[in-house]
């Protein structure tokens, strides 16, 4: 880095654009998790909107080894 009164040096530092490409990079990243990891959306999200068949779905996914009535118990938990 050059010192604050080296102007000339200053005049064509570079290095500003690896601060400007940190975010481009940082989203990015946000954006491929977004795609490829977080594709669900959440199981409130669907009992709130009364999409029993999505979040009884997704239920099954977090709670594999329970049996349908647990699920459809738990379901209602959340919708009270």
């Amino acid at each position: 880095m050059p010192t604050k009164t080296d102007k000339a040096a200053l005049a064509t530092n570079e290095t500003w654009r690896v601060l400007f490409l940190i975010p481009v990079c940082l989203m990015s990243i946000a954006l491929i998790l977004n795609i490829l990891v977080f594709r669900y959306d959440s199981v409130e999200y669907h009992v709130e909107n009364a999409e029993k068949d999505k979040a009884i779905e997704l239920l099954k996914c977090i709670y594999p080894k329970e049996k349908k009535h647990i699920h459809e118990q738990i379901y209602n938990d959340l919708r009270s």
